[in-house]
């Protein structure tokens, strides 16, 4: 539209004449000062016709430029035009389209969002619904990573929805078509409104297979129920009859057919191999599983020195699997037929144990999310590449059941200090999300791990003060016992010479066979079991005479090599000094009493604290009488009974009570150090059935003091005092803890 000097207003439109346009252009050209030169007749036609086109290709998009093009040069209103006239008037035309059309969308989001904005409908007016379909439905893609697909084969159906779309509890369609009219498709979640929804889809028009049509029962389908006499009888009635059977499976059916299966048999077969395929990698998958657990289980190695086809030993897992496939055929052939994946390289054996590690380590992390409270135990080990490696373990109730859960190796080689054993054990707990769920550390006696200043246990208690250090006591009693034999140097010598017993007999079988005939056996050699010392001790002691026997057999035959007559001789020496069987003298009468606690600390006992205390302090009482003239003079005379050779003097008398002292005061010493915190745990003995009658008449306020103090933020004091009051003024409830806990919970106290 122009305006001009004048005031009235002129349109110009695509079925202007030539005439017509030239006067409106001659007009223009004499009220305005513009210069420009009159276009020539070829020009005006072609931007007549492509204005026009322009404002029918927004009109009807679906119509191809061509086509308008023709339907416009049929007219015969333009004459004048060239073969490039009509290719820019073409190439007009597209951005026309473009402009009107939404963007190109660049996620599924996108495209939502413009599939919303359009009106979409197709030919019988359908209201679509659009639904993003994931990569399992694509067939032909790789078997092993992709889901079955239905191929259930019905020939005559309306539409297609997803099982997980036919909710009976909450599904409620509505389609719309001028032709086909289902008014309502819904489902009764009120027990009060009974028809059955399959029998609730209302029609004016029957449609294919799956259209529910009652002529008879309309009252159910179309017009409802308007009266509820007779409501039991008639729903009844309906329920059995032959139309309600046969929507009923019908129903069932929906959602779970393919269309392009109903419609091509040769889709259908396809889906079908698909599938067969699909059940064949997913049981070939599941044995190779079955294998990386079993070889975890029994802690055996994967890999071997060898794996090609001719190698005897191709290792655990290519020989369990050849094993398994001479008994399945389906592995075997396998095996044989496939060329691109066979699950047998190193990469495809990493991979399983990760997804297995993956699994556990799941299952793992929901068990400590269920669980309130957490203990950590860690401990320092070498490897076969001599590297040093911490490993770690959760301890946690679930399912009212005490279990222990490794998490992990984590390599410690480069930083063993306190600090950086301690940062491996924070980044543990932050990675498992533990937080305040964590009350209790556990570690060996190391000074790096239990010192008390820049131990292990010391940083983490900074960060989280509810953490109680707890160390194994027998194997504290262990390390007593060893700090002795370190320290003192006539006990490290005698601790070496015992051990050459066993050496001596256990490399050779003749050898071993030598010390059969005498009738017994000396205890196998362990250096992290201080038992053993007391075992080998024993032994020596009891059969002190058959042992020189055997020496002095393997001295004087000759039929024995220089190295065996060689050791025999020093071992022969050993038994004939008198320092070294007073030694073993002594050593047997701190076993007895050692052992004893030792014992009884390994024992399985979860409450009585008061116990493992009392046997503590009774071994330090014993320890303690022991150191006496009186010891020292039996040692002497229980050695000469042994060998009739020795005799002690004085000095050497005043020698031995100078180093008997030396080891009782070091064992007396190491006690107090090792077990001063044991007065801590005494909380503990809250939960201790066979004092319930006790405290029942005396509340044991000094230990509920210490409990609230060593977790002062965990509970509530005065509930938690009346709930222990409740339990001691029981005797249905006086049971050891864990029985305590399940009466608990199955009665949700």
């Amino acid at each position: 539209m122009a305006q001009f000097k004048d005031g009235y207003p002129v349109f110009v439109t695509a079925d202007a004449s030539l005439e017509g346009l030239s006067g409106i252009l001659a007009i223009v050209d004499s009220n305005t000062n513009h210069n420009h030169n009159k276009n020539d007749e070829k020009v005006l036609n072609r931007q007549i016709l492509s204005n026009s086109l322009k404002r029918k290709a927004i009109e009807d998009i679906s119509c191809k430029p061509s086509k308008l093009i023709r339907s416009e040069l049929k007219k015969g209103d333009i004459s004048i035009l060239t073969t490039n006239d009509l290719s820019l008037i073409r190439h007009n035309v597209h951005p026309a389209r473009s402009f009107v059309h939404p963007p190109l969308p660049k996620c599924i989001k996108e495209l939502h969002a413009a599939l919303e904005s359009m009106n979409i409908k197709t030919n019988i007016e359908f209201d679509l619904a659009i639904k993003h379909r994931p990569g399992s439905w694509n067939t032909a893609a790789d078997c092993l990573s992709r889901y079955p697909v239905y191929t259930t084969k019905i020939t005559d159906i309306l539409y297609e929805n997803d099982k997980d779309e036919i909710n009976a509890n909450s599904t409620n369609f509505e389609i719309n078509s001028a032709n086909i009219k289902p008014e309502t498709l819904k489902t009764q979640q009120s027990e009060d409104e009974f028809c059955n929804e399959k029998c609730q889809l209302k029609s004016n028009r029957p449609t294919p297979n799956i259209a529910l049509e009652y002529k008879e029962e309309k009252e159910w389908t179309v017009d409802g129920i308007s009266s509820i006499k007779n409501f039991i009888r008639k729903s009844e009635k309906h329920s059995i009859s032959k139309k309600h059977l046969i929507n009923q499976e019908k129903f069932h059916l929906l959602g779970k057919v393919r269309i392009e299966h109903a419609i091509s048999e040769g889709r259908r077969l396809a889906a079908i191999k698909h599938n067969e395929q699909v059940s064949i990698n997913r049981r070939l998958i599941a044995r190779m599983i079955h294998v990386v657990c079993f070889l975890g289980k029994q802690e055996l190695a994967f890999r071997g020195h060898r794996e090609h086809d001719e190698s005897l030993n191709k290792g655990n897992y290519l020989e369990l699997l050849d094993l398994l496939a001479q008994e399945e055929h389906l592995l075997k052939d396998h095996f044989l037929s496939s060329s691109i994946f066979k699950g047998t390289s190193k990469i495809i054996q990493n991979d399983l144990i990760e997804s297995v590690t993956t699994i556990l380590n799941s299952k793992i992390f929901k068990e400590i999310q269920t669980a309130n409270y957490i203990s950590i135990q860690a401990d320092e080990t070498t490897d076969v590449s001599c590297r040093s490696q911490m490993s770690i373990i959760f301890r946690y109730v679930i399912e009212e059941k005490i279990v222990e859960r490794f998490i992990g190796f984590f390599d410690v080689s480069s930083d063993k200090t306190g600090s950086g054993l301690a940062d491996v054990i924070l980044s543990v707990i932050k990675k498992w999300d533990l937080g305040n769920k964590i009350i209790a550390q556990t570690y060996d006696g190391a000074s790096v791990m239990s010192g008390t200043k820049n131990g292990v246990q010391s940083l983490i208690k900074n960060i989280y003060s509810n953490v109680l250090f707890i160390h194994c006591y027998a194997h504290q009693l262990n390390l007593v016992l060893l700090y002795g034999a370190k320290t003192i140097k006539p006990v490290k010598l005698f601790i070496c010479n015992l051990t050459m017993f066993h050496t001596f007999f256990s490399r050779s079988s003749k050898r071993s066979e030598l010390l059969r005939q005498q009738g017994f056996k000396l205890p196998n050699h362990s250096d992290t079991r201080w038992n053993y010392h007391s075992r080998a001790a024993s032994t020596i002691k009891t059969h002190f005479i058959e042992l020189k026997n055997a020496f002095t057999h393997v001295i004087e035959e000759p039929n024995w090599d220089h190295i065996s007559i060689s050791t025999a001789s020093g071992i022969l020496d050993k038994l004939n000094d008198a320092q070294f069987v007073y030694l073993l003298i002594l050593f047997n009468k701190i076993f007895i009493y050692t052992d004893h606690v030792f014992n009884f600390l390994q024992s399985k006992i979860l409450s009585n604290i008061k116990s493992c205390i009392f046997e503590i302090q009774n071994l330090k009482k014993n320890l303690e009488d022991l150191r006496k003239e009186q010891t020292v003079n039996t040692c002497c005379d229980e050695a000469i009974q042994l060998n009739n050779d020795f005799e002690y003097g004085d000095k050497q008398k005043n020698n031995l009570r100078k180093i008997t002292y030396e080891i009782l005061d070091s064992l007396i010493v190491q006690i107090n150090i090792r077990f001063e915190d044991t007065s801590e745990l005494e909380f503990v003995e809250l939960t201790n059935e066979k004092m319930f009658n006790i405290y029942h008449n005396t509340f044991p306020e000094c230990k509920l003091i210490k409990l609230l103090k060593q977790y002062p933020n965990m509970f509530e004091e005065n509930r938690l005092r009346n709930e222990l009051s409740v339990i001691y003024s029981d005797n249905n409830k006086h049971l050891p803890p864990h029985k305590l806990l399940d009466l608990i919970i199955k009665n949700n106290l």
